[in-house]
């Protein structure tokens, strides 16, 4: 009982030692003004039925198409549409969801490939691709209060994502969750609030993806990311602050990241990632000897939070300050 009662008393104190302000690089957006904001833009989005395309026949004017004709150099076009949800089924012409508000409900590929989602805002929706859907591309995407999950891999790969902003206040499942998902690319996102911002599983796992330039902060149930028995990925450039694993109720220790079975890469091979809770964002003169930015004794990741979990990877090149891209 002495020993769990020292143990829980150390991990309180190294919060309070690591504790980083998350205002260093965070885009915050209020839940209240988010919501005015896309309410005042009503006047750019039309109102329209949910959406369902099923099969490279049902790209219509009925379901919603305003243009294109299906190549890769003049895709379908679904665009300036307010609609609850759109859905794709088993398609593989080039289309694009451009500018849309989608809510309630979301946009779920099957199946799907050579689509792009650009510049949609998503309120009380997300986003989901299942059952090898590939080749997909989603860029400048807003995804606010969703509770459930912001973006979904499940058996879907080669997918790129990029410039998305994915928040839930409320304290939603996932921000990015990726199931048997391999290949895909997240680059310059930011997630926040979310009860684990990305996770990485499956019964397969999930391989090769590759994480860099996002922004993962304020998760408070298993904190930053969750990788279990997935190998191969890639991690580095992000900036992780302020993300907790809640133990019990309200007690937390920070955990910016968690990794079962080992096996993935958490820097480049110059630089890592910006870790709050690092010691030697506290303390560079004693953690970065060469004063070049990066720390010189390696951030380690733990297979459960830290104190509890037992060391499984390691981030050889942490960073001193937040990344930033050229």
């Amino acid at each position: 009982m002495m020993m769990l009662v020292l143990i829980i008393f150390v991990a309180m104190v190294i919060q309070i030692i690591f504790f980083a302000s998350i205002t260093a690089f965070a885009t915050i957006k209020d839940e209240s003004i988010y919501i005015l904001a896309v309410l005042d833009k009503n006047d750019e989005y039309i109102p329209h039925e949910p959406i369902l395309i099923l099969t490279d026949n049902n790209f219509t004017e009925a379901n919603g198409v305003t243009g294109g004709s299906g190549t890769e150099n003049d895709p379908f076009v679904i665009e300036n549409w307010n609609v609850s949800y759109i859905c794709l089924i088993l398609t593989t012409k080039f289309f694009i969801i451009n500018h849309c508000y989608i809510h309630d409900e979301g946009v779920f590929f099957v199946s799907v490939s050579n689509g792009t989602i650009k510049d949609c805002s998503f309120l009380y929706a997300g986003i989901h691709l299942a059952l090898e859907s590939n080749k997909n591309y989603i860029e400048d995407c807003t995804i606010f209060s969703n509770d459930d999950i912001g973006i979904y891999l499940g058996e879907s790969n080669n997918n790129y994502i990029e410039d998305c902003f994915i928040s839930a206040p409320n304290n939603g499942e996932f921000g990015i969750a990726l199931a048997d998902s391999n290949y895909n690319t997240f680059y310059r996102c930011n997630i926040e609030k979310y009860y684990c911002a990305i996770s990485l599983v499956g019964k397969e796992g999930s391989n090769n993806n590759i994480i860099h330039c996002c922004n993962i902060s304020r998760c408070t149930g298993e904190g930053g990311i969750y990788i279990e028995f997935s190998s191969n990925n890639k991690i580095y450039h992000n900036n992780f602050v302020g993300n907790y694993h809640t133990i019990y109720k309200s007690f937390k220790i920070r955990c910016n990241a968690e990794e079962l079975g080992g096996g993935n890469q958490w820097d480049d091979g110059v630089k890592g990632n910006y870790w709050g809770n690092y010691i030697g964002v506290k303390l560079p003169r004693l953690y970065d000897w060469n004063k070049d930015g990066i720390g010189d004794i390696p951030y380690k990741i733990f297979a459960g939070p830290f104190p509890f979990g037992i060391p499984s990877g390691k981030d050889r090149y942490p960073l001193i300050k937040p990344y930033r891209e050229n």
